[in-house]
């Protein structure tokens, strides 16, 4: 089976898995009379949902036209096979850290991620959980891949393949959690549910999608001893417009209460804990 071929095959592939998961979840924790909110589920599959409406025309234009432009002009000429692949795995972790550290360290960006933090339980539908208005932010970084050497085939494939793995580890803590030898070099579920915690000690930790590897080099990976405690600081979501909007409303809030043009435009370039008042404490 050629490139070309693997990837149609997975395209269609990448739905059935989502909606599987969540419904054989779903299903588990309903049998077992565990607590799963439906309310919340509605919430993540609806910002699913509309999430694939709003960015389907800009996935197009970036994987049909952008992508294989930036190729055209890359810097070093690969031979096709493990070779693209083997450099585009870890160009796609790394930049994934970068780009998921970014989301968390630039308040704009946070103000997008926030949707995917907000939610108050973890199961696999909160993976799908995110910003209607997230059509580009911080995965920009990614169209260094082609300029690598790197086909636009082999990065979707690529991007597709780990993005499975990145939907498993939002699944609920009673069904899986740690995975002894695996959690030594991979973000296991245990490793990612930290990650959407807001206890202090677990905030802007484990930003690694599949690898651990950068988290424990840079110094943000943190094992999970605590129970975790999920959420968003201050924010109790009320509903679908409240989680798109919150992070936003409040520093839109903010800025117009600012003195100065340059506090305004370090509200949403500074870390979300950044305050023109140096008294106050805010806390995401």
């Amino acid at each position: 089976m050629n490139q070309i071929a693997f990837y149609q095959s997975l395209k269609q592939f990448m739905p059935v898995y989502v909606i599987s998961f969540i419904a054989l979840e779903f299903a588990y924790n309903l049998y077992n009379n565990k607590r799963f909110l439906l309310k919340e589920v509605r919430i993540n599959v609806l910002s699913g949902l509309l999430v694939i409406v709003t960015q389907t025309s800009l996935q197009y234009i970036l994987l049909a036209r952008v992508n294989p432009y930036l190729y055209q002009h890359r810097f070093i000429d690969l031979p096709p096979g493990w070779y693209q692949f083997t450099l585009c795995f870890f160009l796609y972790t790394f930049l994934q850290y970068c780009s998921h550290y970014l989301s968390h360290k630039v308040r704009f960006f946070w103000c997008l991620h926030e949707v995917h933090h907000s939610a108050l339980h973890m199961n696999t539908s909160t993976g799908v959980r995110n910003s209607i208005f997230d059509v580009i932010s911080t995965d920009a970084l990614y169209l260094l891949i082609p300029l690598f050497g790197v086909e636009p085939v082999v990065f979707v494939i690529t991007y597709s393949l780990l993005k499975i793995w990145g939907t498993f580890i939002h699944i609920n803590e009673d069904l899986v959690s740690k995975i002894p030898l695996v959690n030594w070099i991979m973000i296991d579920p245990s490793a990612h549910h930290v990650h959407h915690a807001r206890n202090p000690e677990y905030i802007d930790k484990n930003y690694g999608e599949f690898m651990n590897v950068y988290d424990k080099l840079f110094g943000t990976f943190v094992a999970e001893e605590e129970k975790p405690v999920y959420g968003s600081i201050g924010h109790e979501p009320k509903g679908f417009w409240d989680v798109q909007l919150y992070a936003f409303r409040k520093l839109f809030a903010e800025m117009r209460a600012a003195k100065t043009i340059r506090e305004k435009f370090l509200l949403a370039l500074m870390p979300p804990e950044w305050s023109t008042n140096r008294n106050a404490k805010f806390l995401r």
